[in-house]
């Protein structure tokens, strides 16, 4: 499986990377979502875990452009912030889910990895 996933936190990336951890998976990491489309394109991952809040792009407005370029792009945003209109906002950008990061326990489950 290949996995992009987002977030300016490198502790939070490799937490991720640890919590998925499979031997044959192959893993890419973006510190912001400017970054991610050209990443996208060329890599096309199966999953990618985006975090809500970065300082040049914010991860709602980065689904909306991958979700607009690749219908079919599975997304998960992960954010700390509890709040009705982000999840909404999240699954109306293109997201299959909403985790937050206290959460990410549930993850591997919700994966069925």
């Amino acid at each position: 499986m290949k996995w992009l996933v987002v977030d300016d936190h490198p502790r939070i990336r490799s937490f991720l990377k640890q919590l998925l951890y499979r031997p044959e998976d192959d893993w890419k990491e973006c510190g912001d979502g400017s970054e991610v489309l050209m990443v996208v394109e060329n890599y096309r991952p199966d999953w990618i875990l985006m975090d809500v809040e970065m300082p040049l792009q914010d991860g709602i407005t980065t689904t909306q452009q991958i979700c607009s370029l690749i219908t079919d792009q599975k997304i998960i945003i992960i954010s700390q912030h509890d709040d009705l209109e982000l999840k909404s906002a999240a699954i109306q950008a293109g997201a299959q889910k909403y985790f937050l990061k206290s959460e990410l326990h549930l993850l591997p489950g919700y994966l069925e990895i």
